[in-house]
């Protein structure tokens, strides 16, 4: 039975995690890997019911730092800068 194109591909980014690439997979293959990785990472950080950004809303309300913002949410200084300027805190 011969692997496909698919198979080989999967095995060889769990046996090496290494990112999938079109020099190495098919453009479609690398399009529908993007696509899964997407929806993954969304629904990560779905998973705590707000996004980061309501969740920054609502510590900026409470009076935290923008560097304890960062720390909290797991996020860059200048994202969590960002948000305090676009919510308006």
């Amino acid at each position: 039975m011969e692997r496909t194109e698919e198979q080989m591909a999967d095995s060889y980014a769990k046996a090496y995690k290494e990112p999938v690439s079109t020099l190495t997979h098919s453009t479609r293959y690398v399009a529908e890997h993007f696509l899964k990785w997407r929806e993954a990472k969304q629904a990560k950080s779905n998973s705590y019911g707000a996004s980061k950004k309501e969740m920054a809303k609502s510590l900026f309300s409470t009076g935290s730092s923008v560097s304890n913002v960062a720390k909290e949410l797991g996020i860059t200084y200048a994202n969590a800068h960002y948000y305090k300027r676009s919510l308006g805190c």
